[in-house]
Formats: C-alpha cells, structure tokens, sequence
C-alpha cells in the first residue's frame, strides 16, 4: 500500500508540474530556490475550483520570478500536487513535504476539510496555509495564547464562523426590504464533519441573536450521489434561507439540481465552490442564488492588479477567462511570497524554518494586497488575515454582488474556544 502511494504522489507531482510549469527561467539569474508545496485537486471533485485556484498561484509565481527577479533573488517554485481529496493521498503528500528540508511552506485548498493534514503539520511545526478555517486552528484560546502556545496554521479569508455572521448580518437587511412579517427561519447545510458542526452551530448562535428563527441543519457528504432527504427535510422545516460555508462543489451541485427538481427555492447563501459550478454548468437551479468571495474576481477589471492578471494571462497563455478563483490563488501567493522574502531578510535563506516563517507571517500588518480583499494582518493569536467577505448573486450567468465587502465581528474571549462552536447545531 505504500509503495503504491509513493507511485501516485510521484505520478501526481509529475502531472502537475507539466501542465502547471511556472515557465523556463535561467537558473544562473538566481541566487537559489524556494521552494513551497501546494496540494489541491486537479482531476477530483473540487477541480472545477481547484485549478484556478492553481492556475492564480503558478501566474503569481511566474510573475515574480520572470518580471521581479524572484525573492530577494531567489527563484520562487510551487510544486502542485494533484490530491484528486483522496486522504490516503492528502496526508502521505503533508508528511513528505513536512520532511522534505527544501519544502518551506505548505499550501492548501483542502485541509480544512482533512483535519489530520493540519495536525501532521503542526505537530512537525511546519507552517500551513489554508484557503479557509474554523477557529480551533485558526484562531487560539485566551488560555492558549497565556500559555505560549505556538500555532502553525494561518488562512487568509474570515472563519468559517465569521462568514455565517456576515450572512446573517445580510439576511437582516434583505428581510427588511422584503417586508415580510415575522422571523425568517434559518436552516444550515454543510458536510458532516467536525468544521460542518461548528459552521451549523455559529449559523445558530448569530441567527438567534438577531431574534431569526434557527430551524436545524442537514449534511451531506464528498461523495453524496444524491440530496433528496435533505431537500425534503428543509422543504419540510419551510426555511427561507439555507446557510452555509463547509462543502465541496460536486455535492452543492447535487443539492442544488435535486432541489431544483423538487420545486423548492429558499435563499441560499454559501461556500465560493457554488461559483465555479454555476459558470460551468449555468444550471437554472443556481439562478438567483448566492455565494461568498473573499477577494474581489477576475471580472473585476477596475482594479489594477486584476488589470495585470489580463495582460500577463494573455501575453502568456492567449487566455482571458477564468473563474473568480484565479484571483484566490493570487491573493494567497503575494501573501506567502511576502512572508518568505521577510524571512530571507531577517533570518537568511538556509533558516527558513517553521517558526521563522510562522514570524515573518505574523509581522504582516495591514499589508497591502493591490485591492483583492482587506489588507492583511496576522497576530500570534488571530491567524486569519482578512475578516472580510461580500455576497454575489448568480444571475443570467453571471455574478452581481449584491454587498460591499463587510467585515466580520472579532472573536469574543469566549467565542475564541473552539468548544463553544462545538454545541448543538
């Protein structure tokens, strides 16, 4: 089993690395090499997303290597790793790049959904980075922070629990100006898992603290073939808005055809995947539905940076069209490219260890990202850099955002204990 394992990460790296190159640089221009492991999904169930997220990371990459003459001299390389969210694939490629001493940083799309992938990295003090997060990894406790605790794990958009504030923050305006009477009843809907349960219950406790009605949850699983209880269960419960932030694309794109097919349409607001299966499918379930961004997209071409996105993708690849998610993997890039190049300044390029890095990341304050999202700033107990979210809603084909980008509330003392996002959903 093993071995056999060791041929696919081979294999898959191999893959990755010929459709994903970064372009030919001269190796003599650079002082050495940076190198940071990225594990995503290239041919599984979240690649709809995954490969723009890919494809925004390698165009920052290559950015900085061929027009800025890399960091601080140093070529920048990002070797992709095709997980297809198989876990046997996703843990065996943290722990080899958490072992290898030419791997520097770890990015990820989908550890947050394989919890053990952040463990294995904490535990070796490997720094992580995640598009997205719950606070028992992103965010320490009051009594952990006393402690000296140390926290590898960083993410560069708002918690899970701090979107569904946001959503419901939205709801309330959005019911005033239907003028329906009463309370709106909430319902959530994400995976099964341990992040699924927080998002649930955080969708609870804001919901009732507006004074909504909090109806219940439903979950899926990555692999749900179909959505029918759940649908009919919400359909039951007469929910008029379905929350949620925990969930790949295939089983959204599950919910939503069966909810279209049993004639029922809440207003549901949810995870950014929601986008990529929309503009790939324009299934009329999705019409008039809605999803979060953390940065501002590709069609956002009033802003400079998403400007030179166009050019450089053109001049390129003679390519002018990607999903929002191009811009996620270019955000996450100028961050990690930052904290790398503080740390070559600060501590030398053969001390880029784990709590070098963990430093040089928690040194950004209010750095500036070109306009994408809020800027960023880590503290050494708050790791999720942005607090900010806007909503678009799917319409004809395309995305109108329907708010500006809003901020979440910081985390009480209370609300930073991952227990309390552990109660009944």
């Amino acid at each position: 089993m093993v071995g056999k394992i060791s041929k696919l990460l081979g294999l898959a790296v191999l893959i990755s690395t010929l459709v994903l190159s970064a372009g030919p640089v001269a190796a003599e221009q650079f002082k050495g090499t940076l190198k940071v492991g990225h594990i995503t999904d290239l041919t599984g169930p979240a690649a709809k997303t995954c490969r723009d997220v890919t494809a925004g990371i390698q165009g920052y990459v290559r950015y900085i290597n061929e027009e800025k003459g890399g960091v601080d001299g140093y070529k920048l390389v990002v070797e992709d790793f095709d997980s297809k969210i198989d876990s046997n694939l996703l843990l065996s490629a943290t722990k080899r790049y958490c072992d290898e001493l030419d791997v520097k940083f770890i990015y990820t799309e989908l550890a947050s959904i394989f919890i053990p992938a952040i463990d294995i990295a904490q535990e070796k003090k490997v720094v992580m980075m995640c598009t997205s997060g719950h606070p028992k990894y992103t965010v320490l406790s009051k009594e952990d922070e006393k402690a000296g605790k140390e926290n590898f794990h960083f993410i560069h958009t708002p918690t899970v629990v701090g979107r569904m504030a946001l959503a419901i923050e939205w709801i309330k305006d959005d019911w005033k100006k239907k003028g329906k009477a009463g309370a709106p009843k909430i319902a959530g809907l994400n995976m099964d898992n341990e992040a699924g349960h927080m998002t649930s219950t955080a969708s609870r406790v804001y919901a009732e603290r507006a004074g909504f009605k909090w109806v219940g949850a439903v979950y899926l699983e990555s692999s749900s073939k179909e959505a029918v209880s759940q649908v009919s269960t919400l359909k039951k419960w007469e929910a008029d808005y379905v929350i949620g932030a925990v969930m790949t694309g295939a089983p959204l794109m599950v919910f939503i055809k069966d909810m279209y097919r049993m004639k029922y349409k809440p207003q549901v607001m949810h995870h950014g995947t929601l986008i990529s299966q929309y503009l790939a499918t324009l299934h009329p379930g999705f019409e008039d539905q809605m999803a979060y961004q953390y940065c501002i997209d590709w069609t956002d071409t009033d802003n400079a940076e998403v400007q030179l996105m166009h050019k450089l993708e053109k001049k390129w690849n003679n390519k002018e069209k990607y999903s929002p998610y191009y811009v996620v993997g270019w955000h996450a890039a100028m961050i990690f490219t930052e904290a790398l190049r503080r740390a070559v300044e600060k501590f030398g390029p053969d001390k880029l260890t784990g709590p070098n890095i963990k430093w040089a990341l928690e040194s950004l304050n209010n750095f500036d990202v070109k306009g994408l999202s809020d800027p960023i700033t880590y503290t050494t107990w708050d790791h999720q850099g942005n607090r900010s979210i806007r909503w678009v809603k799917f319409e004809k084909g395309k995305l109108v955002p329907v708010s500006g980008f809003k901020t979440a509330p910081e985390l009480t003392d209370d609300e930073r204990d991952s227990k309390y996002w552990l109660q009944k959903d």
